[in-house]
C-alpha cells in the first residue's frame, strides 16, 4: 500500500475538504466506501454506491484563483480533488426542478 493515492474530497455546496488515502489499483465502488466510511456517522444513512463522484479538473480551477501563489499552487497539482455528491431525495429533486 506504499503507492496509495491522497484524494482530496469536498461534499457539493460546502467548503470543507478531507482526504481518503486510495489503492489506485481499486475500483470506484472501493473509493466510495472508503469516501463513506471516512464521513462517517455523515453518510451512514446513505449507500455508497448511491454517492456521486464528480472529477474536477484542478489545473484551470487553481491557475485561476491562485495565479499569484505559485507554491501552493505547486502544492494542491500534487494531489487529485474530487467533490461528493449526496444522492438527491425526491423532495429535493421536485425543488431543483
Amino acid at each position: 500500500m506504499a503507492n496509495n493515492l491522497t484524494i482530496w474530497c469536498v461534499v457539493d455546496g460546502e467548503s470543507t475538504l478531507f482526504s481518503v488515502e486510495v489503492d489506485p489499483t481499486k475500483s470506484v465502488d472501493v473509493l466510495k466506501k472508503d469516501i463513506k466510511k471516512e464521513q462517517s456517522p455523515r453518510f451512514d444513512d446513505i449507500a455508497a454506491n448511491e454517492l456521486i463522484l464528480w472529477k474536477i479538473l484542478i489545473k484551470q480551477v487553481v491557475d485561476d484563483y491562485f495565479s499569484l501563489r505559485p507554491a501552493l499552487l505547486e502544492f494542491i497539482k500534487a494531489f487529485v480533488l474530487g467533490a461528493v455528491d449526496m444522492p438527491r431525495t425526491e423532495k429535493q429533486s421536485a425543488r431543483a426542478a
